[in-house]
């Protein structure tokens, strides 16, 4: 016997087999069931609520609770005990080889096949096919057998076909786990079906074929036989259990070996039910399969991201050496790309409202209060607070602001609260991001995107890194909304404040003036409080806190010439102009004629006089 240290004290076996055995039945904890691993119709599974023992009586195999999550690929440890603290004992499998008996009766059968083919075989096969697998018929049961061969080519099981008489099909007692058949994987390509008989139709008829021999439902535990195969087609029978197989099977298939081509085709509706392989080599030929095979669907599925940023870990002084360099940040100083920052304020302040502002500012690509923004930026916005109405009403006064998005850079988008830990909510938020491909997202509120206590920090770490996956590696940033508690601080757990990039804080006084102070920049430098007034008809939060001056020269980039008509023109509108006399003083304190730029589409010769270069 092999040994599993604990790891429950309580294990729930009951739910662990509820989720797996159909029609369960019986008195106490000794329960019968539907086998998962074969398409049982007559309750062969038993099992034991109280100590986790079970058997299948078609010979599918016995153990106890952590075999069958180990066979049904769940995570085992959960299910093994003990109430001392000590090794426990894990049932040990049956000897694989099969016994001298058993082995005999695999070239009985064979031999009485083969000398009586002609009457008993009026399928589709090849003889030949038939003795590469020591097909055979069992004259007593009047069935077809189909011996299991491991690696080694030694025999490990016998699978009794379904008989004449209509007994359901079985193996020997003990050696029916769930496994591929054939044995041994030669070619790159191969065609999937439900169960022994329609692989040898399918190989008697020039194909490679594959089935798992306790049904369509689940595959082996152990897949590496597959590691080399580039494609697989799957090809199960026209029922119920075959197309609801077919998909989940390659489901299964593409996220273990995601290269891997994975093939569904669709029987016609108007076959009969459990038409199968077999049934359509009996009128049809290997072009039409081939044919038919043409027409099936691929899976496709989401390439899962490595957990490293970079594909492979970097030697040290490969990161000394590297020309990696940091991208430019979507606000300069204050929004980092694959950053996650929060404005937080008490209710009423602003919070939302100076996430509009930003979002105005990030996808028309004008840059905010000093701050550059080198380009638009495509913004997606998570509202559930307000309603629709409301923010149809913000969004129409912003448009009478100067500064407007990029047509398609912006979208705004009413949701009811959502709870990022809830598979189907992700799914839908993963499914907006994907369409939108947005490079800035905005939550707000950040109580309304999840269900769990503020307070918990485990609860809070998990909600952030959810936000942090959304954005690592992505190229993309989170700007979060969060509501300030009754202490003064940033409602909730510390995890929260410790784990975003930026924290900004929002306060309002007496006379409607509010001050954002930054509480945490993470790599950067800490900026001064910027004061601002609401400009009550755009909506925009004008900069309070610096010169007129400042404000013009921030438009400016260094290094690059102006000329005086197109100073004149970026500034129409502002508060300032180059007109005023005593702003036009200082302003030539700080820019210096050039005397070299010329008129756009002039000739080289001519300058004019009035022409600025901005210098720091």
């Amino acid at each position: 016997m092999r040994e599993k240290r604990i790891f429950s004290m309580n294990p729930d076996y009951k739910s662990l087999f509820d989720s797996y055995i159909k029609k369960i039945s019986g008195r106490g904890s000794q329960k019968t069931g539907l086998c998962f691993f074969h398409n049982d119709t007559n309750e062969s599974f038993s099992f034991n609520e109280d100590s986790g023992l079970w058997k299948c009586f078609t010979g599918c195999g016995e153990g106890n609770a952590y075999q069958f999550a180990e066979k049904v690929r769940v995570d085992p440890r959960p299910y093994i005990t003990n109430t001392d603290q000590v090794s426990v004992p894990i049932i040990a499998p049956k000897t694989e080889e099969l016994k001298y008996e058993d082995k005999k009766l695999i070239q009985t059968c064979h031999e009485y096949l083969i000398s009586h083919y002609s009457e008993l075989v009026d399928l589709p096969w090849d003889i030949k096919v038939v003795k590469k697998y020591y097909v055979g018929y069992h004259k007593d049961k009047k069935c077809f057998t189909f011996p299991h061969f491991n690696k080694d080519g030694k025999a490990i099981n016998i699978k009794f076909h379904k008989s004449e008489n209509g007994d359901p099909p079985y193996s020997i007692s003990g050696h029916g786990q769930n496994r591929f058949y054939p044995h041994n994987i030669t070619s790159s390509e191969l065609v999937l079906c439900e169960g022994e008989k329609d692989a040898i139709t399918l190989e008697s008829n020039g194909f490679n074929p594959i089935t798992v021999t306790t049904g369509a439902m689940s595959l082996p535990f152990d897949l590496s036989i597959l590691e080399n195969v580039e494609k697989i087609t799957n090809a199960l029978d026209n029922d119920e259990a075959g197309r609801k197989g077919s998909q989940k099977i390659a489901e299964a298939l593409k996220k273990r070996f995601p290269s891997m081509i994975v093939n569904v085709f669709k029987w016609d509706k108007e076959l009969p039910n459990k038409y199968d392989v077999t049934d359509y080599f009996l009128t049809n030929k290997k072009e039409d399969f081939e044919e038919l095979i043409l027409t099936a669907n691929e899976i496709k599925t989401e390439k899962k991201n490595s957990i490293g940023i970079i594909p492979v870990p970097e030697d040290f002084y490969s990161i000394v050496n590297t020309d990696r360099v940091r991208p430019k940040d979507f606000i300069d100083g204050i929004l980092p790309k694959e950053s996650i920052c929060a404005i937080v304020s008490d209710a009423g302040v602003g919070k939302t409202l100076m996430a509009l502002n930003w979002s105005i500012y990030l996808s028309s690509g004008e840059s905010w209060c000093g701050h550059k923004i080198e380009r638009p930026h495509k913004v997606l916005y998570f509202l559930a607070e307000g309603g629709i109405y409301n923010l149809d009403e913000r969004i129409k006064k912003l448009s009478k602001h100067s500064i407007k998005p990029e047509k398609g850079y912006f979208y705004p988008f009413a949701v009811h609260p959502y709870d990022l830990l809830d598979p189907n909510d992700y799914s839908e938020i993963q499914g907006h991001l994907k369409i939108i491909n947005p490079e800035i997202i905005i939550i707000d509120t950040f109580i309304k995107s999840h269900k769990n206590d503020e307070n918990d920090n485990t609860g809070m770490q998990r909600v952030l890194d959810v936000i942090r996956g959304m954005i690592t590696g992505k190229k993309r940033s989170a700007i979060i909304c969060h509501h300030i508690g009754k202490s003064g601080k940033e409602r909730g757990a510390s995890s929260f404040k410790g784990d975003v990039d930026t924290m900004v804080r929002l306060d309002e006084n007496a006379s409607g003036i509010r001050t954002m102070s930054f509480k945490k920049i993470r790599n950067g430098e800490m900026i001064d409080p910027i004061r601002f007034s609401l400009n009550a008809d755009t909506l925009i939060f004008e900069d309070e806190s610096r010169s007129e001056i400042d404000k013009l020269i921030s438009k400016l980039e260094p290094g690059k010439g102006y000329r005086m008509d197109d100073l004149i023109k970026l500034y129409s509108g502002s508060k300032s102009t180059f007109y005023d006399k005593e702003i036009n003083k200082e302003l030539k304190k700080l820019l210096k004629s050039d005397g070299k730029l010329l008129y756009k589409n002039s000739p080289e010769s001519k300058v004019r006089s009035d022409s600025y270069l901005r210098t720091d």
